[in-house]
């Protein structure tokens, strides 16, 4: 039994998932202070069609500017640089959610077994805050990343249901540490892995939640960590997604979303040397299943 897991893992560790960035938005022909609704690009985008539309109240832009706080993942991707800015959407410090919706180019079919991936870069502007990123078909939304902090009804979530469903559903009272006033803001990479199974029947689609502290990349030296994650099993899930989602809402000087990749692969939305799923499988249930059989 040790020899075949053995050689699982190692196959596991080896494999590479031949596939190609879906979906990529970047914001990277932004103009300072404009707002998102009606925003197209032709640099820092891909698999997208038509403009952003914004739904919610409270002001909200998108920013260019030759220096952010995002500092990209080591060996995997940074902010985009056009013209030498970077580009980003952003909030201002009040409560109320704004969502913004584009149209895919294709579609992005959870209706038969399957595995998705998708990954944005975040800030939290030096407060609590909500940041998601997802998929609607017009009818149903799929929703991952972080629903402000720190309480049962908050944290990292991810969640199927009608459009506008609460942004706090299935949320775990995670708590991600901000940078306190006068000090940097907190800045963090989410990654989600959509695996849909049982189609058909069930309809079961099991999210693997991963999140990385920027604050924190450079003093990895392992790459076999992240910072804050979860699974969360749902049901019911049988959409041909058309269109991309993002909620935003927080406090304090601006949080922000940037860099949203949909992909077929873990390395199309989160480079190297990030630990992929399987690979924290290995290195935590694998090895404890290892350990129990030696």
């Amino acid at each position: 039994m040790k020899k075949v897991l053995v050689m699982l893992m190692a196959t596991a560790l080896v494999a590479v998932s031949q596939a190609a960035v879906l979906a990529y938005e970047g914001f990277g022909d932004a103009v300072n202070n404009a707002t998102i609704a009606g925003y197209s690009g032709t640099n820092a985008e891909a698999g997208l069609t038509g403009t952003w539309s914004l739904a919610g109240t409270g002001s909200q832009k998108l920013t260019s500017r030759a220096t952010h706080e995002y500092v990209g993942v080591a060996g995997g991707y940074t902010p985009d640089t056009v013209g030498g800015n970077q580009h980003w959407w952003e909030h201002n410090n009040n409560w109320t959610i704004n969502t913004a919706t584009r149209s895919l180019s294709g579609t992005i079919d959870l209706s038969i077994d399957g595995t998705t991936y998708m990954s944005f870069f975040s800030m939290s502007g030096k407060s609590d805050y909500l940041a998601q990123v997802g998929l609607n078909d017009g009818t149903n939304e799929l929703m991952f990343g972080q629903a402000y902090s720190g309480a049962a009804n908050k944290g990292l979530t991810a969640y199927y249901g009608a459009i506008g469903t609460s942004a706090q559903t299935n949320c775990n009272g995670t708590t991600l540490t901000y940078g306190s006033v006068g000090g940097k803001y907190k800045t963090g990479f989410y990654v989600a892995e959509f695996v849909k199974s049982n189609s058909g029947i069930t309809d079961d689609l099991l999210v693997n939640l991963m999140w990385f502290d920027f604050g924190v990349m450079a003093a990895k030296t392992n790459g076999l960590s992240t910072d804050a994650s979860r699974s969360i099993a749902l049901s019911g899930v049988s959409s041909v997604f058309n269109t991309l989602e993002l909620k935003l809402s927080g406090g304090s000087n601006w949080p922000s979303i940037d860099e949203i990749r949909v992909g077929g692969s873990f390395e199309d939305v989160a480079g190297t040397p990030l630990p992929e799923p399987a690979t924290m499988l290995l290195f935590g249930l694998g090895g404890l299943l290892l350990r129990r059989k030696m």
